[in-house]
């Protein structure tokens, strides 16, 4: 086992960033190394690891990507150990190869955050790891040896400053307990509280131990499949295994595809997820913060269900990391502050249910000092016990763990009906190229949801109103795709970009993003701008 750090030295500087998964290179800032190097394209090369293997490609820069004196062809060039990458006028990268020892991999005791092409740039978090990590020979001569450094006296100093440093904290939080009653919240420890544990929704297939999980975008979690649904868990089964079957050709990002500018990024900064922000303001769309106000969308028919095989879909994949545990309580999340608490109806239930929540207990009775926030969360459970009593045709009991888990899968698994048309449509004519079913994944989503993933996943969406959360978006993974398979899909959507019905992105984790305009068009510039500003 191994895995690829790239060194990187550009006229100015010299640092280690650890290829994770895929890396462009450009002088943009959204690529996701950025290098200001007036030699290099926007977007220059891509560099990629497979976990077994690693290649570059030239993503049609104006004066290519050079390995070892030879410049890339188009469908790339496989990399080896010690390899050297020549680009722009003066930026190199060597390849180096790492044999990992078990549980002692560089990555683990620093793991860069390396965002796919609509995120942050790296070129922050390669020079923090650059001043953590990585020690220039100059550096190494000037460094002391540990024998000189830890000394004998210089260990009996330090443990003097420790053991002192130790006495005075414990002097301070026993004053502080002795000061507080308990239950009276001076302040809530918001760094706890984020340290919350994050379960994922385990939700079964019945008849079937296949998992639903994507490899290439954000972790997520299968789908629940019955008796009572278009079709069989087999009939599933075999539509996924048909979408992701071996194709005997470059798939996903390791095959050389033109992408049409409708699927790259805008040059401006933050205007592709402001358009998308921008659509949900314009028309009006309500955002759920919870699963009790999605509950409320499907009820009020602004959502519709997929079904686990549509017309020219499988859905790969819904729910996912950001999810609370199945059998743990429905909860209220908190905009303001970010964080959830639990439901309770009342005063009693709110004092047998403090006591075991795994929620944050200071936050959770500042919350409920205030009599309106009983009547608000059990609104928002009459709500939930409504919706399982008869959720399209299914019955669930929430105060069962298992009927819960179901429930949450389920109610992930719904788009604005005008989605689902665009998604159709699209499906359907790619089915009939290639006999196959597109692979999506990444339905609607809560606030909560997608705060709790931001937390783990760098791909997440991190702005005000994160896409997925408007019932407009979802995802194809374009992993198993060929480059004729791509380019076909690319050009079907780029028409639609054309018409102003859609936004599209080709992203860096074999997913192609897709945002549809509910009124089938585009919001207005005014009202985009006023989102980059921050004006809204």
């Amino acid at each position: 086992m191994f895995e690829v750090v790239l060194l990187v030295k550009t006229k100015d500087e010299e640092f280690e960033v650890v290829l994770e998964r895929s890396m462009t290179v450009g002088r943009s800032p959204d690529a996701a190394l950025y290098i200001k190097d007036d030699g290099l394209s926007r977007i220059n090369s891509n560099i990629v690891f497979d976990g077994e293997k690693v290649w570059v490609t030239d993503e049609g820069s104006t004066n290519g990507t050079f390995v070892n004196g030879q410049e890339v062809p188009k469908k790339g060039f496989n990399l080896k150990d010690g390899d050297k990458i020549k680009l722009g006028n003066h930026t190199t990268i060597e390849i180096i190869f790492e044999t990992l020892e078990e549980g002692n991999g560089y990555h683990e005791e620093v793991k860069e955050s390396v965002e796919p092409q609509k995120q942050k740039s790296v070129a922050v978090s390669a020079k923090t790891k650059t001043q953590s990590q990585t020690v220039s020979k100059q550096q190494q001569q000037a460094v002391p040896s540990a024998q000189a450094i830890f000394t004998p006296t210089f260990i009996i100093v330090l443990a003097s400053i420790l053991f002192s440093v130790i006495l005075v904290i414990g002097i301070i939080a026993f004053i502080a307990t002795r000061g507080s009653s308990g239950t009276t919240v001076g302040g809530i420890d918001i760094a706890k509280s984020l340290q919350d544990p994050i379960g994922n929704l385990e939700i079964d297939l019945e008849s079937t131990d296949l998992k639903l999980e994507d490899p290439f975008d954000v972790p997520e979690e299968e789908i629940s499949t019955d008796d009572e649904q278009v079709v069989s868990v087999a009939d599933w089964k075999t539509t996924l295994d048909k979408a992701k079957e071996p194709r005997g050709a470059p798939v996903g990002m390791g095959a050389s595809v033109n992408v049409p500018e409708e699927f790259r990024q805008y040059s401006q900064r933050g205007r592709f997820l402001a358009i998308q922000a921008a659509t949900a303001l314009y028309e009006g769309i309500r955002i759920p913060g919870d699963y009790a106000e999605l509950a409320e969308l499907v009820m009020q028919k602004q959502l519709v269900e997929l079904a686990p095989v549509g017309q020219g879909y499988v859905i790969y994949a819904v729910g996912g990391n950001g999810a609370r545990t199945a059998h743990e309580p429905f909860t209220h999340f908190i905009i303001q502050k970010g964080l959830s608490v639990p439901l309770y109806r009342n005063l009693q239930e709110y004092q047998s249910g403090i006591q075991t929540t795994t929620r944050s207990k200071e936050l959770t009775t500042d919350f409920y000092k205030s009599p309106a926030n009983f009547t608000m969360a059990s609104a928002k459970l009459a709500t939930l016990d409504n919706l399982a009593k008869n959720f399209n045709g299914k019955a669930f009991n929430l105060g069962n763990p298992a009927d819960r888990k179901l429930f949450r899968g389920k109610i992930l698994t719904f788009l604005r009906p005008p989605v689902l048309k665009v998604l159709e449509e699209i499906g359907t004519q790619y089915k009939a190229r290639f006999g196959r079913h597109l692979p999506m994944s990444s339905l609607v989503r809560t606030l909560e949801y997608q705060t709790e993933l931001s937390k783990t996943n760098s791909a997440a969406a991190k702005n005000a109103i994160p896409p997925h959360t408007t019932g407009c978006a979802f995802d194809i993974s374009y992993g198993y795709m060929t480059k004729e398979e791509q380019e076909f899909f690319m050009q079907l959507v780029a028409g639609m970009e054309k018409a102003k019905r859609v936004e599209a992105l080709r992203e860096n984790n074999n997913c192609f993003h897709i945002f549809v305009f509910p009124s089938g068009q585009r919001p207005p510039e005014s009202v985009i701008n006023k989102v980059l500003s921050g004006k809204f």
